[in-house]
């Protein structure tokens, strides 16, 4: 009888254990993002300056408004921690002469406030989607300047205002080649759906040449063709430490040799 018992606690047990991972598997039930590069047609050696468009979609599934914002049941849990944005390998960073924005200039600031501070250091700006425990969601601006570098290597600040919210969070994003990898802030009881920022095409530096005179531009992006394919990739670590992962496909065009 007392093994009977024992039996029956173990699969109650098992069944509650199980019960309650597929819950909390499908608190994020999906990631999809988009991911464009303007030019699209490139040399197949000589890197030159492009812009880059980029977009991460998350899937949330519980119930709203939430009972409980830290709850598995919950849409606004749990929120993302961390990206890896793995661009293409012909992409290259390159700050040149942009001038750093100090992360203490951007604390706490408006939209308008963070560029006025850091006019010389913005290289793009986009928008996102905040879910929040109540049931409303909140359309973000998105600011994104070039930061102070982080361990030698540089780095990408990008700043986000909600209409009436207080708090101002910034994503610090340190580069590593074509990888950028981004601490995200917790904004409490909430989750972003959608988070899509547009890094232009910025002149980084100038030089002259001093046989023909000719002025050589550099650019924040740059890229080559010496690849058609133009994959790119997210990894994402989610709070209950989770993580999903999405790539995009996309092709450059080489030019034709004149």
């Amino acid at each position: 009888m007392q093994a009977r018992k024992y039996l029956i606690g173990m699969i109650a047990g098992l069944a509650a254990a199980v019960g309650f991972t597929s819950v909390a598997s499908a608190a994020v039930t999906g990631l999809s993002i988009e991911s464009t590069y303007a030019p699209t047609k490139g040399d197949k050696k000589i890197r030159n300056g492009v812009s880059v468009f980029f977009a991460s979609n998350d899937t949330h599934e519980g119930e709203l408004p939430c009972s409980n914002a830290l709850s598995v049941s919950c849409r606004a849990y749990p929120p993302s921690t961390q990206s890896l944005i793995t661009f293409t390998k012909n992409l290259r960073f390159n700050p040149g002469n942009l001038p750093d924005c100090n992360l203490s200039q951007l604390i706490g600031k408006t939209s308008a406030g963070a560029l006025a501070a850091c006019p010389r250091s913005h290289v793009g700006e986009g928008a996102n989607t905040q879910l929040f425990s109540d049931g409303r969601r909140l359309n973000g601006t998105i600011t994104a300047f070039n930061g102070s570098p982080s361990g030698g290597n540089p780095s990408l600040y990008l700043h986000v205002e909600f209409p009436g919210v207080t708090t101002k969070p910034i994503l610090n994003g340190v580069i590593q080649g074509n990888r950028l990898t981004v601490q995200i802030p917790p904004v409490q009881g909430s989750v972003i759906e959608r988070f899509a920022v547009n890094l232009d095409k910025i002149v980084s530096g100038k030089k002259r040449d001093k046989r023909t005179g000719k002025v050589k531009k550099t650019f924040y992006l740059m890229a080559n063709c010496s690849e058609r394919n133009f994959t790119t990739r997210e990894d994402v670590t989610y709070q209950d430490g989770s993580t999903l992962s999405a790539t995009t496909p996309g092709r450059c065009t080489r030019k034709k040799k004149k």
